[in-house]
């Protein structure tokens, strides 16, 4: 839900938007980053989720293709996967955000 309070798609407010990590300004003008450490989602460097074993974010334009173009962001999808390894059990975790303050 933290995506969708993306203040807008231009460079100044979504200032990383790499395959495992993103760093934006929100709507009440807070810098936050998602990043994969390891086996852990990082929230501005503090433990978000741990047992992670893959952490993707995949950039899309207004006709769904994928882009690299901050400014023609207009949706996010993400997807994470957790596994606990002692259980040999893993799950994904996938939605598609859109970006309400695009331009």
């Amino acid at each position: 839900r933290e995506l969708q309070n993306i203040r807008s798609n231009t460079s100044s407010d979504i200032s990383n938007a790499q395959t495992n990590t993103i760093t934006f300004t929100d709507t009440n003008n807070n810098t936050i980053t998602y990043s994969l450490s390891g086996s852990t989602i990082m929230r501005n460097g503090f433990t978000f989720l741990e047992q992670v074993s893959a952490l993707t974010f995949t950039y899309l334009d207004a006709q769904g293709a994928v882009t690299n173009t901050v400014s023609n962001i207009r949706y996010i999808q993400f997807s994470f996967t957790t596994t606990i390894t002692a259980q040999s059990y893993s799950q994904t975790l996938s939605g598609t955000v859109f970006l309400m303050n695009s331009r």
